[in-house]
This record gives C-alpha cells, structure tokens and sequence, in this order.
C-alpha cells in the first residue's frame, strides 16, 4: 500500500467521479483505476462499486474513508515537520549562558528567535565559563555563551560582545575615589580572583594583564561564589574583579555585604569579550538560526537606544 494509493481512493471517495478525480491527483484516468485496483487487491476488499452511470463507496469503502483520510494528514504533518527541522523551525536546542549573557544578548534573541520559530523549544541553563564548557563538551549542551573564547580546536565561535572587567573596594577604600584604577595601583594589596575551573577565561585575562603591568597579585583567596568575593571585599578591605553587568545587577539590588564601588582597570585593561560557542561536529541549521539571533542581538545593542554593558564576576 502506497501513500499516491490513498491519496487516489480519496479523490475518487470525494468527487465520486473517476475523470474528475483522476485530474484532482493529476494522473491519468487508467492510471487512477490501477491504483484502486492495486489497494483493493492489497486489502483483500472491495472499495469501489462503478457502474456507466455512478460511482460510490461500498460498506467496506466507507469504513476505510475515515482512517485514509487521519492517515494521510498525519503523512503530510509528517513530511511538514521534516522539513521544518531541516530548516531550523522544529526541534529543541540546549542553551548554556553566563550572567553577562542574561544581562545583554540573550533576552532580545530569545525573544526574537521564539517569536520566528515558537516550536522550538528553548532551554536555557545559568552556568559560569568552566562547567559550560565541560557540559558542551560532554554534549549536554548544544551552545554555550561564555565571557571568553577557549582554543579548543573542535569548537566555532562567534564574537558577540566585549566585557569591561573592573574592580570591586568598600566605599572607604583608598581607591574609592578614582576614576580609573592602573593595574599597578594593585600591587601588594590582597585580592579576591575567581576559581579558574569556574572563569577560566577571566582568571587568565586578569592573570596576564598582572604579568604585563609587571604585577604579582596578592592573591588571598580563589572563590565560586560571587557573595562570598563581596563578603571578603567587605569585610577585610580586600579587591575583587568584577565587570559592568554586575554593577548594574547590584545596584538595582545591593548586596547583603552593603554598598560596593565599581572602578574601571586599566593600563592593562584584561580582554574579555562575551562569544557562543558550539562544537563543529554538531552544526545544524536550527544552530545556525540561534547563532543568528545572539547576532542580530549584538548588533542592536550597538545602536542609539541599545543597551550598552559589560557583565558580572567569574563570566
């Protein structure tokens, strides 16, 4: 039994008239009679009574119309859904994305990409740099959107947008009062870095703008937790390193720890930049379509009226 089978009986179920029908499935008349016969045969009854003068369904005809018809919607359903997922409409992505990624690109291209494609369905996991890139690796993760580019050579990226890192003091701190802070301004002070397993790519910007100023950071402590770098900035007059989505964040709701000053770093300034990243052996077009929206995300942040950012601790 074959699909152009049923479409037949159905034309002819429907116009009760073999001329007629044969044109609706645009076959010849000869041809539509042979593919009766042919589901007739195969069903082992028959469907068609035709006469000079009429056409119609027999009992057995009647109660095989109903199903023909479910089963040939549910084909062309069928066929409709493949092409949507051939062309990125249909199907289900797993979306990896640090703070800074919540805080400027992503909401607009989500937003945007649903509205296009509202049968795909999204899911979005908060993670930092390091268990992102351990998820996309192990293939938990169809993308993940990271402050920093690894080198891993099994994995594209896209540049999305750059990340000012700054440093976090207490009100009261010597430094408080500056417009910018230079990395030698550091020198000797008692600092709070993120884990690397955490922020791999923060902790090594911040770790080679250090050797470029000529700076041995006074590391006092490597943390998880953003509260817990607050906690000791507040509580011991130590710095952190922060980025300007994080400010934002904060300012809108000040942490338990009390108020924060946020300070650009300069001279060297560490390089960070926000990227998606996903693994070349797994590019598909509904991929590509996501890729698209963080990209067309990006671009509007940019104009007047955008939302210009940064992005918060660790990435």
């Amino acid at each position: 039994m074959e699909i152009k089978h049923i479409r037949s009986f159905l034309a002819v179920a429907e116009e009760l008239h073999f001329s007629r029908a044969a044109k609706r499935v645009h076959i010849t008349q000869p041809t539509l009679s042979q593919h009766i016969q042919i589901l007739e045969r195969d069903l082992a009854v028959q469907l068609v009574n035709r006469t000079s003068r009429k056409v119609e369904l027999t009992p057995s005809g009647e109660a095989f119309l109903m199903n023909a018809r479910n089963a040939l919607a549910e084909f062309e359903q069928a066929c409709a859904n493949a092409r949507l997922a051939a062309s990125g409409h249909i199907g289900s992505i797993k979306v990896g994305y640090s703070v800074v990624a919540s805080r400027t690109v992503l909401p607009g291209a989500v937003s945007a990409f649903q509205r296009e494609s509202p049968r795909v369905h999204v899911h979005l996991q908060q993670l930092r740099t390091g268990p992102q890139l351990a998820a996309l690796e192990a293939g938990e993760l169809d993308m993940a959107i990271t402050s920093g580019k690894p080198s891993a050579s099994d994995l594209s990226a896209r540049w999305l947008h750059p990340i000012q890192v700054q440093v976090v003091v207490v009100p009261s701190d010597r430094l408080a009062g500056r417009s910018v802070v230079r990395f030698s301004d550091l020198a000797g002070r008692p600092c709070i870095l993120f884990e690397r397993a955490q922020s791999p790519m923060m902790y090594d910007a911040i770790a080679s703008a250090a050797m470029q100023a000529g700076v041995d950071l006074n590391v006092f402590d490597l943390v998880s937790d953003p509260w817990h770098a607050n906690a000791l900035v507040a509580s011991r007059s130590m710095v952190a390193f922060t980025t300007g989505v994080e400010r934002e964040r904060r300012q809108a709701r000040p942490p338990a720890s009390g108020p924060m000053t946020y300070i650009p770093l300069v001279e060297p300034t560490p390089l960070l930049a926000l990227h998606v990243l996903w693994r070349k052996s797994h590019e598909t077009p509904l991929l590509g379509r996501f890729i698209n929206a963080l990209g067309a995300a990006a671009t509007a942040m940019k104009k007047p009226g955008g939302t210009a950012a940064a992005t918060p601790p660790g990435g």
